[in-house]
């Protein structure tokens, strides 16, 4: 769900809010729930500090991928529980095919 729109006018109390109220005008008007379809959010995680992000992607969009910047570690790869095939595990930077379904990647540094 991403909004609540309304054509004719009157006003929502919280037009982003999937339960809200209505305030109806004197005319007839259109009410539309609008959703945000085939799009689903990727995760990533790091091992090495409380470093999360989140972005949202359509399926089958390819995704890059980008390790946060630890100057002193080294890079030991990324791995997703959710069955992902990185195009290159092994480099900070990679890319993939966004699945029908939510997807966290972690990047792992050695020694964490």
């Amino acid at each position: 769900f991403t909004s609540w729109s309304s054509h004719g006018g009157g006003t929502f109390a919280d037009s982003l809010s999937s339960t809200t109220t209505f305030t109806m005008p004197s005319e007839d008007v259109l009410i539309s729930a609008n959703w945000e379809i085939d799009k689903y959010t990727v995760y990533i995680e790091d091992t090495a500090s409380p470093f999360t992000s989140s972005s949202t992607y359509a399926i089958d969009s390819i995704v890059t991928i980008t390790a946060p910047s630890h100057p002193d570690l080294e890079f030991s790869g990324w791995t997703s529980s959710a069955g992902v095939r990185f195009n290159d595990a092994s480099s900070i930077t990679t890319t993939f095919r966004m699945p029908p379904r939510n997807v966290t990647v972690v990047a792992h540094w050695k020694g964490f």
